[in-house]
């Protein structure tokens, strides 16, 4: 005899089945054809001119003249419609050289929305586009940007850095602006910017060198179809039983 205690046991272990599987995407400048990156830096004592395509490096940090900060953006417009919640982002660039002295810690954040339109041969400290002053100021200033994505130690021996954000809700919210918003992207700024007697700077490798240095990893979960499924099949069980019971009575 079918009984419905049975259905229900099958019903639970199916929404606990029905959990969802991991992928993981790389967007890599160069490899699979993939060219979605935009990269640059803005430096204080060059406040009207823009470094994306002048030089083949990001400059973080600060030297006795100057601070410098670095702005990324990648298009991750093949992503819609395949995430319902974003696991983890990893952002992982190759350094090109240090100052002889680097000891810093590099803050990773989402740049403001009202800064989205920034452009990666227009940027400049003072603007972001050659002619629209940035919100917050120079530089993005100290309210340009959202609060700390993620942060990563570097000192004279880095030869590559990887910021990770692993909280889902976090992560999840940052992709979603990426994909279906202005997809801002991001500010890398050093936590420490005051210069005290030595250059403190990092340079990285800008996406379009010719090698793939620049990279963004998305894990993200999404339904399982089949297990979905099972769970369709079960409630269509239960409905069945019930019908049956009452055509018994």
């Amino acid at each position: 005899m079918f009984r419905f205690p049975s259905v229900l046991v099958f019903i639970v272990a199916v929404f606990v089945t029905a959990s969802g599987y991991a992928d993981t995407v790389t967007f890599q400048y160069g490899v699979n054809s993939y060219t979605g990156v935009q990269d640059t830096f803005l430096e204080s004592d060059a406040p009207g001119s823009h470094m994306g395509t002048l030089s083949p490096y990001m400059y973080v940090g600060y030297s006795s003249s100057a601070v410098m900060r670095g702005l990324i953006r990648f298009d991750l417009s093949s992503l819609t419609g395949q995430y319902v919640t974003i696991t983890e982002v990893k952002l992982h660039l190759t350094t090109g050289g240090t100052s002889a002295s680097l000891s810093n810690t590099l803050g990773l954040y989402e740049v403001a929305s009202s800064n989205a339109a920034w452009g990666e041969s227009t940027a400049t400290w003072n603007t972001l586009n050659g002619t629209t002053a940035w919100t917050g100021g120079g530089g993005l200033g100290t309210t340009g940007y959202g609060s700390l994505l993620a942060s990563a130690p570097v000192n004279a021996a880095s030869s590559s850095v990887e910021w990770t954000i692993s909280d889902p809700t976090t992560a999840t919210n940052l992709v979603n602006d990426f994909v279906s918003g202005a997809n801002e992207g991001f500010l890398i700024k050093a936590q420490n910017e005051t210069f005290s007697g030595s250059d403190n700077w990092i340079r990285f490798v800008q996406a379009t060198s010719g090698s793939p240095n620049v990279s963004l990893q998305v894990t993200y979960s999404v339904p399982e179809p089949k297990a979905w499924g099972l769970l369709v099949s079960a409630l269509l069980a239960l409905a069945f039983h019930r019908r049956r019971r009452l055509a018994d009575v």
